[in-house]
């Protein structure tokens, strides 16, 4: 016992770091996500007799919501600040694991996932927190701490949520779920300051005041937001036809003899797989690179490496490219995200900056409503592999756009960060 009281003395110490802190919020957050992915889709087929289409839709429902309260959470915790936002939002994703542990129906689940979308606003405050404390040198760097976090969740989530099902069964893995937000919830309220002074929340209740209802549109209406926005979109799009049909996939085209409950496991490694290149990549390379080529060409870079996962898979759907084509997915992902946003906290104003990650969060929320929607129709209507084919389409388009920002003058602001 003597030797476990320091440990957890420095444990408790280093999350008294606003940035180890935050970093664990969004872990956490995509750590409930992640627990998902290999158990929900034949959860719900198995227990819920839900077809594809109510499984994928059941992320569009979710997507729904966020869609249409992110940027009023946003504007929210740039008024009353990042702290209550980021409680209540983890309020809501609890609430909803508990919901789903016990549902009867797949209704029910749906129900569950409003809920959590309506609160959805745990990643993008989480940005808006770090952009608060973060010198604009450093912003894309320390953003990039919320990709690693979802790496990290990425890492164990699959891998635990497989484990606990394939032994306790699929409900268990979302009670897990609740029982680690909970934690969150509690460090959260003890230990994590609030990033925004009260002279800062003034003055974007002043803005706020002055712009009137024609706000949101005075962002989108400026030509860098609004491209950013498109790219947001259909990043999430294609990542979504895909990420919502991928166990379904495997399951029909490369594993159409294995059980459910082996294609489950086996698509959990490969996505532990994924969240430990991740790791790397956040680890390792996004700060040498940003820093070296820009947000813009890493953002470039990321959409260019998502397509081609994309075109592998559709070119050879085997299973040795699961494991073989993660690390273009892990590189992607851990590039576009985090330069994604940082982009749009250059190309918005700073008294603002939660209500762009909040719009931020919408486009790409809306994209992540037609993704499950449009990839369980055509998987159903048209082909297994039909889904992954859109994605790559839909990925190739976010790049184009993304080329277009490299004309534009979207740079990191030379000064230091007003609200440090």
């Amino acid at each position: 016992m003597a030797g476990v009281t320091p440990i957890l003395g420095a444990l408790l110490s280093r999350l008294k770091s606003p940035i180890a802190l935050i970093g664990l919020i969004a872990f956490v957050d995509a750590l409930g996500f992640a627990i998902t992915l290999p158990v929900f889709p034949l959860y719900a087929k198995d227990e819920l007799a839900a077809t594809a289409a109510q499984i994928t839709g059941v992320q569009a429902a979710y997507f729904g919501m966020s869609f249409i309260v992110g940027p009023i959470l946003g504007r929210l915790s740039d008024r009353f600040g990042r702290r209550p936002v980021l409680i209540i939002s983890q309020l809501g994703s609890l609430l909803s694991y508990v919901v789903i542990a016990f549902a009867p129906t797949i209704w029910v689940v749906y129900l569950a996932r409003m809920l959590d979308g309506v609160t959805a606003g745990n990643f993008s405050t989480a940005q808006a927190y770090i952009s608060d404390i973060s010198e604009p040198r450093e912003r894309a760097k320390r953003l990039g701490t919320t990709a690693l976090a979802f790496s990290l969740g990425l890492a164990v989530g699959p891998a635990m949520g497989g484990f606990i099902a394939a032994r306790f069964g699929p409900r268990f893995a979302y009670l897990a779920g609740a029982s680690i937000g909970l934690m969150t919830i509690l460090l959260t309220a003890s230990l994590l300051k609030e990033s925004l002074s009260p002279e800062k929340r003034a003055k974007a209740l002043a803005a706020h005041a002055a712009s009137g209802s024609g706000g949101f549109w005075s962002l989108v209406r400026l030509r860098p937001v609004a491209l950013l926005l498109i790219i947001a979109f259909f990043a999430q799009f294609s990542f979504f036809s895909f990420q919502t049909v991928y166990v379904l996939w495997a399951q029909k085209v490369v594993f159409p003899t294995e059980s459910s409950a082996h294609v489950s496991e086996i698509v959990s490694y490969v996505l532990a797989f994924v969240g430990l290149c991740g790791i790397f990549v956040q680890l390792r390379m996004i700060g040498p690179l940003v820093k070296r080529f820009g947000e813009k060409a890493m953002l470039i870079a990321g959409l260019t490496s998502r397509t081609a996962f994309f075109s592998l898979l559709v070119a050879f759907p085997v299973a040795l490219m699961l494991p073989a084509a993660a690390p273009l997915l892990a590189f992607g992902t851990g590039m576009t995200l985090p330069n994604l946003a940082a982009l749009q906290t250059y190309a918005a104003p700073a008294d603002r900056r939660g209500q762009i990650l909040g719009t931020n969060q919408s486009a790409a929320s809306l994209g992540s409503v037609l993704g499950p929607l449009v990839g369980g129709q055509l998987f159903e209507q048209v082909a297994p592999g039909a889904p992954i084919a859109l994605a790559m389409l839909l990925s190739m388009i976010a790049l184009a756009v993304a080329l277009l920002i490299t004309r534009l003058h979207v740079e990191r602001p030379a000064a230091p960060n007003p609200a440090r």
